[in-house]
């Protein structure tokens, strides 16, 4: 009997413990990077079952889901001799490791700019300033991030060039799984309320199989 009281005693101490120093004791420590996503324009917002995916080691991705890290592609260069070098297939959130996966079509000739290469090389966004000149192509993912502060309501406002369009993932933290995606056929925006004070991430690709120009302006529209 005296086991049994110990025990309810240690378990009643340990939830005061968490209320009282970390606010609550989860079972999984998932935060909740974003809360009222909105798209506005010609924007459409993805469904998580488009973007999540699982895979198997061989980049198998679930029907009829688009699994970014096994079809990613370096952008291609001809270098100082003129030749086109070949694409590489990247291991996943532009790791730069070769896994197998597929290169997409329309890959050929297509330069990205201005964004970082990967994850790691994000291209720091500065809010309120607008981004043009700015080039996606179909199996290079470009990376950008901005500093998002918990409660912060946030607006990123993109616009293809011509009948081009435009896709993003966007991420937080260093969660690896996406946390929304949106497609653009035309000047259109996406806005969410930030759920943590961390960088967020957007990984952006043409949609199609030819590069596409386009203009970028992430805003902080409520505190």
């Amino acid at each position: 009997m005296s086991r049994i009281r110990w025990i309810l005693a240690a378990g009643v101490a340990l939830a005061v413990a968490c209320l009282g120093v970390v606010g609550s004791c989860a079972i999984d420590d998932e935060v909740t990077w974003i809360s009222g996503e909105r798209c506005t324009g010609a924007c459409t917002a993805g469904s998580a079952d488009d973007y999540s995916c699982d895979v198997d080691s061989s980049c198998t991705a679930a029907t009829g889901c688009t699994d970014w890290d096994c079809d990613e592609s370096v952008p291609l260069d001809d270098g100082d001799d003129g030749d086109v070098e070949g694409p590489v297939p990247d291991g996943g959130d532009g790791s730069g490791g070769a896994d197998g996966g597929d290169v997409a079509p329309g890959l050929l000739g297509c330069r990205p700019c201005c964004g970082g290469a990967e994850r790691a090389e994000a291209q720091p966004i500065t809010l309120g300033v607008a981004l043009s000149e700015q080039v996606a192509c179909p199996a290079t993912s470009q990376w950008y991030r901005f500093q998002g502060e918990t409660g912060a309501q946030f607006a990123v406002d993109l616009g293809p060039e011509g009948i081009g369009q435009v896709t993003f993932l966007l991420y937080a933290g260093d969660d690896p799984t996406p946390i929304a995606s949106a497609d653009l056929s035309g000047t259109g925006s996406f806005e969410a309320r930030a759920g943590a004070s961390t960088d967020y991430y957007l990984r952006i690709r043409a949609l199609g199989e030819t590069p596409v120009r386009y203009s970028m302006t992430v805003s902080l529209i409520a505190p």
